[in-house]
């Protein structure tokens, strides 16, 4: 075993701090030598060593700056060849773990250390002055435990001292002088209570007869007894129960004089009897069936109390739930399909009506079917002539019935009265032709066409007033805002606009994450095999056991 870097990442006064020794050289001398002034950390050092190799103490002295829980050590072992690495933590187990994180076995590193325990490797290769000194006076003494770890080290019998002292201990639960808790001593005392026993038991012939006689006329004496006391128990029974009836047929007697008392009454149906019957045994029923549900419940509440969370199905139970949507969704589009089948064709029909009628029942291609711009706008100028000659045409038909209407009249009344005068006649007629020659038809004609612009203007701007209803009346009724109203609405608006943009984001980002988990559902689905629309959560949980 050889230490090729030590890492004081918590320990005592040291905070991320690294000894590296380097690779083993392939020529010279591996030797390195740790000075510094005192208090500099270098029992600190060797203590971080040992704690690594064999754990922190359970008391350890080091923890003045980081506490128990924080503590951390760590190093690169040479092991056999190989380079390991490990880290060491202030905990009762599991305190060992790789260069990975993960805990690892005790046996990683006490494999290599011939079954020394940390006193031991403390005295044979933590040495200092002191120790050196007093283990050679050990050696030379022949005391202590030096001399014999340094010949079991050297023999290669390290575990000898740990089994001889095993055997010594069983060796003394099994016999030691003048102790009184070993397992001879115990089966001693136990073999002279037998004989104790055994010596208070033992009888001669003669006395055992007349015991057995003595057995004998007490057994009969007590059957006699026995039958005795139930006789009496049986009497005294009766007797009690005679006692009992007492009071109870006094109090009969009383309710009798009492009923002789009173006037005759009318005696209930007889038919009540069985509803009576009925009732006590639809009681009878009810309470077997509540007793019935009290032990089912309290089954279920066990079998519910016995359940274990299972957390990575929790984790999921949203997507479960999410598949179970998706299931009925599923089957209320299958069940909804052959409708929209029917619509489907429906429209079909219609495209192909409308392309019957342009003429190409056979196009495929929507964007050739528009109509290019410079169509377009010769269309639009066209409805706008349109639009000017039934205009015309309206004003023309009611000057026409207008006119009509006079020429009717003028006929009555030429019939009804004397013939006109020609000086009249002649300034009719001029007036007639000054009328005709003047423009007040196309003035009329302007007029009505200022008025339909202005009347679909006013249209216009009613829809734009949605969800608002009502004429020109209503609408002049209506009060206007004030200027601090128009700003107060002005600002929530902006709020609102914000919230809606805010509302876009999150609605995009929940986009992103149902696309996400659509993918991992598809993953999920590929690698534990789950059908589509599966929403069984047996199946569901065993699928996510193997996932």
């Amino acid at each position: 075993m050889r230490l090729r870097r030590l890492d004081l990442v918590r320990y005592g006064k040291f905070t991320d701090k690294t000894i590296d020794f380097g690779q083993r050289p392939e020529q010279g001398p591996d030797l390195h030598i740790v000075f510094g002034l005192n208090e500099a950390g270098k029992s600190t050092a060797l203590s971080g060593y040992l704690d690594l190799l064999f754990g922190i103490e359970e008391r350890s002295r080091y923890n003045f700056m980081h506490e128990y829980g924080a503590m951390r050590v760590g190093g690169v072992l040479e092991l056999s060849g190989e380079v390991q690495v490990f880290a060491r933590t202030k905990q009762r187990n599991n305190s060992l773990f790789n260069e990975v994180g993960q805990p690892v076995s005790e046996v990683a590193l006490s494999a290599h250390l011939a079954g020394l325990s940390r006193d031991a490797y403390t005295t044979m290769f933590s040495l200092d002055d002191e120790t050196l000194e007093a283990g050679g006076r050990a050696i030379l003494e022949s005391r202590g435990d030096l001399g014999k770890l340094l010949f079991t080290a050297s023999a290669g019998l390290g575990h000898a001292s740990d089994i001889l002292g095993a055997l010594e201990t069983d060796a003394d639960k099994i016999h030691r002088r003048q102790a009184q808790n070993t397992e001879i001593a115990l089966l001693k005392k136990r073999l002279a209570e037998l004989k104790a026993a055994r010596e208070a038991i033992d009888t001669l012939a003669s006395t055992y007869e007349s015991l057995e006689s003595e057995r004998r006329d007490a057994k009969e004496q007590y059957d006699r007894s026995v039958s005795e006391r139930a006789a009496l128990t049986g009497r005294l029974g009766t007797i009690s129960r005679l006692l009992h009836a007492f009071p109870m047929l006094k109090e009969i007697e009383q309710k009798k004089a009492r009923l002789a008392e009173l006037p005759d009454r009318v005696k209930p149906a007889l038919k009540w009897t069985g509803s009576v019957a009925e009732m006590i045994d639809d009681d009878a029923s009810l309470r077997t069936r509540q007793s019935a549900i009290a032990d089912e419940l309290e089954r279920v509440h066990g079998r519910m109390r016995s359940i274990q969370l299972d957390e990575q199905i929790l984790a999921v139970s949203e997507w479960v739930h999410a598949m179970a949507d998706a299931k009925a969704r599923y089957i209320s589009a299958g069940l909804d399909l052959p409708a929209r089948k029917t619509e489907l064709q429906i429209l079909d029909n219609a495209v192909a009506s409308c392309l019957s009628s342009l003429g190409r029942p056979f196009e495929t291609d929507p964007e050739k079917l528009l109509v290019p711009a410079a169509i377009v706008g010769a269309l639009r100028n066209l409805l706008e002539q349109r639009s000017g000659i039934a205009t015309s045409v309206r004003v023309a038909r009611d000057e026409a019935s207008a006119s009509f209407d006079a020429l009717q009249a003028a006929r009555e009344r030429v019939g009804d009265e004397p013939a006109v005068p020609a000086p009249a006649r002649a300034r009719v007629m001029a007036s007639l032709s000054k009328a005709r020659e003047s423009s007040h038809l196309r003035e009329i004609q302007a007029a009505r066409e200022i008025e339909d612009e202005n009347g679909a203007l006013w249209e216009a701007a009613l829809r734009r007033l949605l969800p608002w209803t009502g004429d020109a009346r209503s609408l002049s009724g209506t009060s206007v805002p004030s200027t601090s109203q128009v700003s107060a609405w002005k600002g929530r608006s902006a709020e609102l606009t914000k919230t809606k943009a805010v509302l876009a984001t999150r609605i995009a980002e929940h986009e992103e994450l149902k696309a996400l988990l659509s993918s991992r559902l598809d993953a999920f689905r590929s690698s534990a095999d789950v059908p589509d629309g599966c929403s069984d959560p047996s199946i569901s949980r065993r699928g996510l056991a193997k996932a």
